[in-house]
């Protein structure tokens, strides 16, 4: 089985097994070219299935695909409005990441899925870690 349909059944089982007491719905949801593995937790609470939990979230377990950069214009429209200005809603240490990076053809473009709470010093290069994390993103974009 090849390894684009295989991992995604992986990280749902060790999901959860992470999380076995954890109400959960999961999708798959195509984005361009990749797939968003997706906990909708909150979609659960108007059906009544979800206990009220001030800690549960919906978040994404992981995404798969393959790259494809795009030629139109970067647009972080969205991502600016994405819960509000980042050093004041965060603080000075986050940023608003990406999952999928712009430059591999990742965007925001209506559904915020592509966009997480991330470490400033990686996510703009700033320290060693961000420096690999960078090259990396460079790396995969520069092979599509």
């Amino acid at each position: 089985m090849p390894l684009i349909s295989e991992l995604p059944q992986t990280w749902i089982r060790e999901y959860r097994e992470l999380f076995p007491n954890r109400d959960s719905e999961i999708y798959a949801i195509r984005r361009g070219t990749f797939d968003f593995i997706f906990d909708d937790l909150a979609g659960l609470s108007p059906t009544g299935v979800l206990r009220n939990d001030i800690n549960g979230e919906s978040r994404v377990i992981g995404v798969i695909g393959t790259t494809a950069p795009s030629e139109r214009k970067r647009d972080d429209t969205r991502l600016r409005g994405w819960s509000g200005r980042t050093r004041r809603t965060f603080g000075d240490a986050w940023d608003k990441g990406h999952f999928i990076a712009h430059s591999a053809g990742g965007a925001v473009v209506g559904w915020e899925l592509n966009v997480y709470l991330q470490r400033r010093d990686l996510n703009s290069g700033w320290s060693q870690e961000g420096v690999r994390y960078r090259k990396l993103e460079e790396r995969l974009a520069s092979e599509s």
